[in-house]
């Protein structure tokens, strides 16, 4: 039985604005290479808004992570907040990120495709089972900062 996933929307006329991530703060997520990945943007004039929701296991680890940048003013850090923000934020994002190391079938990643996000995910779990490279999400390899 696949995901049940509630309908927000479906594919938008007009894109989103920055990018998304929902989930468990912590390294098993890729949460350290979704903010190193903003960091290489951000030192190569590139900014974006990005807002990141979720509970983080070690609060003092993701503030490290987020000291590591150069405009931390550019991430906008919610912490676990409502299904129901969850999905208005997916839908006024352009990219959901979910650059996990470890994953089942994730029901964030079903929302956010039907919110109309362009997704960027990790060939982990069920992620495949789910889309394809280059049609459905670009699928970066685990870990890549740099390809993320």
């Amino acid at each position: 039985i696949r995901n049940p996933v509630r309908p927000v929307g479906g594919l938008r006329i007009e894109p989103g604005d920055g990018v998304f991530f929902a989930g468990r703060l912590g390294s098993p997520k890729g949460v350290d290479v979704l903010v190193e990945a903003i960091r290489r943007m951000q030192v190569a004039g590139r900014r974006t808004k990005v807002t990141i929701a979720g509970d983080a296991p070690d609060a003092n680890e993701v503030h490290r992570w987020l000291g590591r940048l150069p405009f931390p003013e550019d991430i906008a850090l919610l912490g676990w907040v409502s299904a129901d923000r969850v999905l208005a934020e997916m839908m006024s994002a352009a990219v959901f990120a979910l650059p996990s190391r470890q994953e089942g079938s994730p029901l964030a990643l079903l929302e956010a495709m039907d919110a109309g996000c362009a997704c960027v995910v990790t060939p982990v779990g069920g992620v495949l089972d789910t889309v394809r490279d280059g049609l459905d999400a670009l699928v970066v390899p685990v870990g890549d900062d740099a390809a993320l």
